[in-house]
């Protein structure tokens, strides 16, 4: 009997699909290996050479402004650099940005649009101009990936030459991965590390107790708007442990792909739920235990109940209400403890009493600083060592910030199933105005 045809495979990693109708390229050797021993050696960071950086920033810059809703993004090209406020902050610019779905939906949909006009963009990789006094780690000349999860700071959006950045929201960047392709990785890896820690309470293997490090935060320095998530969300004994199986609707989604790979780091079982056909031989090469074709979502759902025995306790939906409501009917629990769901991008009005709705406190990334700088320095860590996969992307054959409104038509069209896309918007050779980078000597 075909694959498809029963909607679902029952895979190990080293087992590869060989009935499906097209198969994504296969990634780079050294990208494969998430389950590599934690004993794997570091590799170095990237740091280029810089001669007097504060020097090479301009008082006037490119950045992409938002005027109104469901306009386009319009290119000015005298706005004000911005200028760090504190020790903190580092200037940072940008080379190559990664578009997220956000990044088209909040213009078209007016959502995520605190004033206007405005500057977004979540995603991207730059070169560190002006460092921080008060952080060791990052420095001057470091290849680093920016996460913008503060949204109403524009200082800190990506649709721009120069972005001011927090030092604790940096990732430097290790000489053995693809810097371009990382560009997509920020908002994706920090999701699903809050997801999974924070809201399910899933303690990493080798990383931070997310978990642990949030409760242990002074209730009243949580934002009200989270504190519940934060504190009460899961109790101790219901938390996400090695062995528990977790079910991802939406697999196929950048989230989607980082929080399998993170929950199979710490022995969680995990059933995904994808296009199999575009997705599903990276997703079973990431380690995914079950991978269900999503267009059949009534066998879908009969699979995943039988999951575990009938005991499915886990679900992070990626996609929408709509598959929220139907991953939420197939989680159970056999004994006393409650069934716990997280919705990325919506959940039902209501939920059976014995299942709990989760929602991303993602601000905790940007203002906490000891969250934060836990999830950035383990994300070095894993790159470092070789234990995640990137995903699979478009680099867009136009470069610049004029060309930003012309990739984010193609991720709305949905031409890439799900891809996201890279602009480049300068590279080593125009990365510092005049002055060239040249690359220094492993730090």
């Amino acid at each position: 009997m075909d694959c498809l045809s029963i909607g679902f495979w029952r895979s190990k990693r080293q087992k590869r699909i060989s009935k499906l109708e097209s198969e994504p390229k296969v990634l780079p050797k050294q990208t494969q290996e998430p389950s590599q021993k934690t004993s794997t050696p570091l590799r170095p960071f990237i740091r280029r050479s810089l001669a007097s950086c504060q020097e090479l920033i301009p008082i006037a810059q490119h950045q992409l402004l938002l005027s109104a809703p469901k306009e386009a993004y319009t290119l000015v090209e005298d706005a004000s650099t911005p200028k760090p406020s504190n020790d903190r902050e580092v200037v940072i610019q940008i080379q190559t940005i990664g578009l997220n779905p956000i990044d088209w939906k909040g213009p078209a949909y007016n959502f995520g649009l605190p004033s206007l006009p405005c500057v977004l963009g979540r995603d991207y990789v730059g070169i560190v101009l002006q460092g921080s006094e008060d952080s060791s780690r990052i420095r001057p000349g470091d290849i680093v990936l920016g996460t913008s999860t503060d949204y109403r700071d524009y200082r800190k959006a990506a649709f721009q030459q120069f972005a001011i950045a927090k030092d604790y929201n940096l990732c430097r960047l290790p000489e053995s991965v693809h810097v371009e392709r990382m560009a997509a990785v920020g908002v994706a890896f920090v999701t699903a590390a809050i997801t999974l820690g924070v809201c399910l309470g899933l303690r990493f293997r080798d990383g931070p107790d997310l978990y642990a490090l949030v409760r242990s935060i002074d209730k009243e320095s949580l934002p009200e708007d989270i504190r519940d998530e934060c504190r009460k969300g899961v109790s101790d004994t219901e938390r996400l442990q090695a062995g528990d199986w977790l079910a991802i609707w939406g697999a196929g989604s950048t989230i989607g792909f980082f929080a399998l790979q993170i929950a199979k780091l710490s022995g969680v079982r995990v059933a995904c739920v994808a296009d199999a056909v575009k997705r599903g031989s990276q997703l079973v090469d990431a380690g995914a235990d079950v991978l269900v074709h999503r267009a059949h979502t009534d066998e879908a759902k009969d699979i995943l109940r039988t999951i575990g025995g009938g005991n499915l306790r886990f679900g992070i939906d990626t996609v929408g209400k709509e598959s929220a409501a139907l991953l939420q009917e197939t989680l159970r629990s056999k004994d006393d403890r409650k069934a716990h769901i997280a919705g990325l991008t919506g959940l039902p009005k209501s939920a059976p009493v014995h299942l709990v709705q989760h929602k991303v406190p993602i601000k905790l990334f940007h203002e906490q600083v000891r969250v934060g700088e836990a999830i950035m320095v383990w994300m070095e860590e894993l790159f470092s060592a070789g234990k995640l996969a990137l995903p699979e992307v478009d680099i867009h054959p136009v470069t610049g910030l004029g060309a930003v409104n012309g990739a984010l038509n193609r991720l709305k069209t949905g031409e890439l199933a799900g891809q996201r896309i890279i602009v480049r918007i300068s590279d080593d050779s125009e990365a510092v105005s005049a002055n060239p980078l040249s690359k220094s000597g492993p730090e």
